[in-house]
C-alpha cells in the first residue's frame, strides 16, 4: 500500500460542456506542457487550477506522457516522492 492516497496521481475526469471555455489559457497551458519539462501551476483555491490542467491535457496530442501529482501542504518529501516514482 503506498504512503498515499491514489488520488494524488489519478488525472481528474474532464466533463466536457459542464466547464466554461477559457481557449486562450487553454492554449498556453498546451504550449508550455509540449515545450516544458516541467509546469508548475499554483494559486489560490478556487481558482480553476484543476480544471484548467485538465482542459488543456485534453487538447496535448495523442501519446503525449503525463504524471499527474497533487500536493497538499501537509505532504512530506517521502510523499512527493512516491508519487513520483508512482
Amino acid at each position: 500500500m503506498p504512503p498515499f492516497a491514489r488520488t494524488k496521481i489519478a488525472r481528474p475526469r474532464s466533463r466536457p460542456g459542464a466547464l466554461l471555455a477559457r481557449p486562450a489559457l487553454q492554449q498556453r497551458l498546451v504550449e508550455a506542457l509540449t515545450q516544458r519539462s516541467l509546469v508548475l501551476v499554483t494559486a489560490t483555491a478556487g481558482y480553476g487550477k484543476t480544471t484548467a490542467l485538465t482542459q488543456a491535457l485534453d487538447g496535448l496530442p495523442a501519446g503525449t506522457a503525463v504524471a499527474w501529482v497533487g500536493c497538499d501542504e501537509g505532504d512530506s518529501p517521502l510523499q512527493l516522492f512516491s508519487c513520483l516514482v508512482a
